[in-house]
């Protein structure tokens, strides 16, 4: 296999206070661990992670809080306070400390449902995955790092991969995808050839890989072992990410004993000591700014009515939530036609001298108000479009003087597209700038020719 079965370090369950952990207090004396030299010039990095908000995670927090560790916690916001879940004042308490805890411990999202995120439409997964983090963001928690339901990521290319970008994570962990040629854990062999550990910075950060879940076939050699094999086949900085749930005896099947957990930290805090192994929460081995919080309403994004499908109440030609802007000497007409997925609408310039004309998500302060805008933040705008020639896409900001544009499509960027619907996409590189209020998009053309535009979409970045 690769490794030696090394004895208990001095620390597991006779550590302080975890005595009365069950299962602690008849346990094996630890033995003494055999001293070896780093096997790799950089230690190991390992985090420990644990799903689901589960009410028997809290006590968890204080035995890795005991051997001076901090884990990532990845909860479900919807899930606080309910029956067999941690409390919304028990995970701040992990994160900012309190009565019973220091504090330092990582909230990372979950989903508000659990699903299985492939399952789910395109908006599905976004509204699961930006409302959930967008929650815990209000409720004081820095949600930098995602955990798929079930470690379900739907594979290369996934949407659910860009559900991870769209909803400003900077990382995301899977479940599985590390080499058990061993069978470790009771598992069958898995990724045979493939990594021992993640390399940091990881090989894709939308799927940070794995052993595979934590569960009752694992014991305290299994867990060594994927730690030392870890060590011994990876050359340069190697990553592993241990994925927890239950923390019980007997409770789930996918459920470690206290006390087996107890004397897997102990074991562990000997290997931090002896300098080959470091154990830090997911965000601490990839930092990364706390972006802003992303609020899924639908296919637009932060924008109503985006697929241009409801009418303008006062003239039918125009949909609801948008309006006809423009300038200069140019001879225009605006008509509804049917679009990529529905209705959608078409801007020919017959005559053009100078100007341009332009559909522009509504600049008003009533129920169509433009989404609010925060100073630094950065903006990706999206729309289909059918042109005979390069339309212009553009995201807006107002302030006290009126509105400015943030930033647009350089000339020619978006290439002509009359035979088939092609994807306009900007994200701004300006952030929007102190007293700025409100944010809006356009699409439109300077210069001769017809656009048809459909399925427009805003999000922060």
């Amino acid at each position: 296999m690769g490794w030696s079965v090394h004895g208990w370090v001095r620390y597991g369950c006779a550590l302080v206070g975890l005595a009365a952990v069950p299962g602690c207090a008849d346990a094996e004396a630890p033995g003494i661990r055999e001293t070896r030299g780093a096997l790799t010039e950089a230690p190991l990095t390992v985090s420990l992670t644990f799903d689901d908000t589960l009410a028997n995670q809290f006590p968890a927090a204080a035995m890795l809080e005991a051997h001076e560790m901090r884990g990532t916690f990845f909860v479900n916001s919807p899930r606080l306070d309910r029956a067999g879940s941690m409390s919304l004042a028990q995970v701040k308490e992990m994160q900012d400390g309190g009565a019973t805890l220091n504090g330092g411990h990582e909230i990372g999202g979950h989903s508000l449902g659990h699903h299985h995120l492939p399952e789910l439409s395109y908006d599905g997964k976004r509204m699961e995955v930006c409302n959930d983090r967008a929650d815990l963001l209000a409720n004081g928690f820095t949600a930098q790092t995602f955990g798929y339901p079930f470690g379900d990521d739907g594979g290369t290319g996934s949407d659910a991969w860009t559900a991870i970008d769209d909803c400003n994570y900077n990382l995301a962990r899977d479940i599985g995808g590390l080499n058990n040629a061993a069978g470790y854990c009771g598992k069958p062999p898995s990724n045979t050839s493939g990594s021992h550990a993640e390399s940091i910075p990881p090989r894709d950060r939308h799927v940070v890989r794995t052993p595979a879940s934590i569960g009752p076939g694992c014991t305290l050699d299994d867990l060594m072992a994927y730690v030392d094999n870890a060590r011994l086949n990876t050359s340069g900085p190697g990553w592993i990410v241990f994925p927890f749930h239950n923390v019980c005896d007997g409770c789930s099947s996918n459920a470690i004993s206290p006390a087996l957990l107890a004397q897997f930290l102990g074991w562990l805090r000997g290997e931090v000591e002896s300098g080959r192994v470091v154990v830090k929460p997911m965000r601490d081995v990839i930092p990364g700014l706390v972006e802003p919080a992303v609020i899924w309403n639908g296919e637009g994004g932060l924008l109503k009515n985006a697929a241009l499908e409801r009418s303008g109440s006062v003239d039918p030609s125009l949909a609801h939530c948008w309006q006809r802007t423009g300038d200069g000497l140019n001879r225009y007409r605006w008509e509804r036609i049917t679009g990529r997925r529905g209705s959608g609408l078409r801007l020919t310039i017959s005559a053009y001298e100078t100007g341009g004309r332009h559909l522009t998500s509504t600049q008003d302060s009533g129920a169509c108000a433009p989404v609010n805008a925060v100073e630094g933040q950065r903006f990706t705008a999206s729309a289909y479009y059918r042109s005979n020639t390069s339309p212009v896409l553009a995201v807006h900001y107002r302030d006290a003087s009126g509105w400015h544009v943030l930033e647009e499509s350089a000339a020619g960027r978006l290439p002509p597209s009359p035979e088939s619907w092609a994807s306009a996409r900007l994200t701004t590189s300006a952030p929007v700038p102190e007293g700025a209020t409100h944010v809006s998009v356009s699409l439109g053309l300077r210069a001769a020719g017809w656009v048809e535009m459909d399925d427009f979409r805003l999000t922060p970045r």
